[in-house]
């Protein structure tokens, strides 16, 4: 009955409903695997992570299988700054589920916290292998690049990302702002003027743009 409460709501989303079920089930049965989930759910939707974190911990030792509870570990400390830690769960999800888009992206954003760029530069690689849509996964390998000074790399993921959605005003930024220091000011000039049209008052869109056309030539516009 009291797993069946749970479930009830988690599936609403009454997160105090599923807290109390999942408390008084826990009581009856230490190792409920629906009353941990019930709890790490819980915690994870009122960004408990420190609770979340020591549910999913027991919910690992007695489901070491289970997809959701490697994830939600990862998530958890992750977000506690514990990327050690987060970057085994991760691990372990990706064991489970190798083909999750998710988990590895995550994973990548942990091993580039923990300066790890060559390990993050893979996971991001294989997020995209996975899902050629990720746009975290494309994002973050641009900044890698453009963090390493690899400006062509760079501007060729930024062009990528702006191909798969055109209104992201801060990869028009980026990649104007790589094409202006490579030269390309007609490129450089674009760009700007699609990422102001996302975002008209950016004063250092239309300051770029306007160094782009300065250089171009064109003093008056600039």
């Amino acid at each position: 009955m009291l797993g069946n409460l749970v479930a009830f709501g988690l599936a609403r989303k009454d997160w105090n409903s599923v807290r109390e079920s999942a408390e008084k089930l826990l009581k009856l049965n230490p190792k409920s695997k629906v009353a941990l989930e019930g709890l790490a759910a819980a915690a994870l939707a009122a960004a408990k992570f420190d609770v979340a974190a020591q549910h999913c911990a027991e919910l690992v030792k007695i489901a070491p299988n289970s997809y959701e509870a490697q994830y939600n570990l990862g998530v958890s400390y992750q977000k506690l700054g514990r990327l050690d830690q987060a970057a085994r769960a991760y691990g372990e999800a990706l064991r489970i589920n190798p083909k999750s888009a998710e988990a590895q992206a995550n994973l990548g954003v942990v091993l580039q916290e923990k300066g790890d760029t060559a390990g993050a530069r893979g996971a991001y690689e294989k997020t995209l292998q996975i899902s050629a849509e990720s746009q975290s996964a494309l994002w973050n390998m641009a900044l890698l690049a453009d963090q390493r000074g690899d400006m062509e790399e760079a501007a060729i993921l930024y062009s990528e990302a702006v191909a798969k959605r055109p209104d992201w005003d801060d990869a028009w930024f980026r990649l104007g702002y790589l094409q202006l220091h490579q030269g390309d000011n007609a490129g450089a000039m674009e760009a700007f003027r699609e990422c102001l049209k996302k975002r008209p008052d950016w004063v250092d869109g239309h300051y770029n743009l306007g160094l782009a056309r300065w250089w171009s030539g064109d003093r008056d516009g600039a």
